[in-house]
């Protein structure tokens, strides 16, 4: 089991705090002792859903589950740009680089408590919508001017309705970070321009892209059928708890 203090949250979330990552031979027993001391107010343990020992242990460390974690990919090869839902997509939007910072504050400013509802902060009630917008407001910037960065918005007829921010990895792979519509255009039909994103992007702009790779909760139904739809595979599972001192 690997441990890791996660500093940057005290300035997201005004706690102490560190994730656990479980590997497949690990054992809960042998864990025990450094879960159950775990000192940070806010404590995070990402486990294989084959973990059996830990899904029923965890909670008897007053441990909470908040979500399932789906590691998903897709190969450009294989994205469907004549399917119907992504043409119409691909005809109505412009796909902009944000390459300034009044552009990049823009998206900053654009960022609100609504948009990520389904996420574990904004869902916590001891964090809330606001802690969760911060939070993620934080991440994008601190993630989208460095060099390997993509970052660009969608646009439509001069209005912006949403943005995705990905880094390029190694052999063109994508890692995309964090998309989503605009909480004004929510619920508008639009919600397959998130998970297409990327490859729409890559191809408007002539820029080489082999593979797309994400992380999506399940917490999100909505979402996870529009990657689905879009043939994204599932390559990992991963069961997400915490545990909150403050509630102690």
């Amino acid at each position: 089991m690997i441990r890791k203090d996660t500093p940057w949250e005290k300035a997201n979330l005004g706690v102490t705090s560190c994730e656990f990552s479980v590997g497949e031979t690990d054992v809960f027993i042998d864990c025990t002792p450094a879960l159950a001391g775990e000192e940070a107010e806010y404590a995070v343990v990402k486990v294989p859903s084959d973990k059996a020992d830990f899904l029923f242990g965890l909670p008897g460390l007053s441990y909470s589950f908040v979500e399932t974690q789906f590691s998903i990919s897709k190969a450009m090869a294989s994205f469907d740009y004549s399917d119907r839902l992504v043409r119409k997509m691909s005809e109505s939007f412009s796909f902009v680089p944000v390459e300034n910072g009044d552009a990049g504050q823009a998206v900053l400013d654009s960022i609100t408590p609504g948009m990520f509802s389904t996420d574990r902060i904004h869902l916590d009630p001891l964090f809330g919508p606001e802690a969760g917008r911060i939070r993620y407001v934080n991440w994008i910037r601190s993630v989208m001017d460095v060099p390997d960065s993509v970052f660009f918005e969608f646009v439509r007829k001069g209005t912006r309705y949403g943005f995705a921010l990905c880094r390029v990895q190694p052999g063109d792979v994508w890692d995309y970070l964090l998309g989503g519509v605009y909480e004004p255009y929510l619920n508008h039909g639009l919600g397959l321009l998130t998970p297409a994103a990327p490859f729409l992007y890559a191809k408007a702009a002539g820029v080489p892209l082999k593979r797309v790779e994400t992380s999506i909760s399940s917490n999100n139904l909505p979402v996870v059928k529009l990657y689905q739809y879009l043939g994204y595979r599932l390559e990992t599972l991963r069961y997400v708890y915490v545990r909150q001192k403050r509630r102690q």
